[in-house]
């Protein structure tokens, strides 16, 4: 197996789902930051 680094650094990483998980990636999104 071969590691893979990402292309695109990213500022904020969302763990979970649901709508806490939603809202947290639109705030970061309108915030200028890269949600992953």
């Amino acid at each position: 197996m071969t590691e893979q680094t990402p292309t695109t650094p990213r500022n904020v990483i969302i763990v979970g789902s649901g709508p806490a998980g939603y809202t947290a990636a639109v705030y970061a999104a309108r915030a200028g930051l890269e949600p992953l």
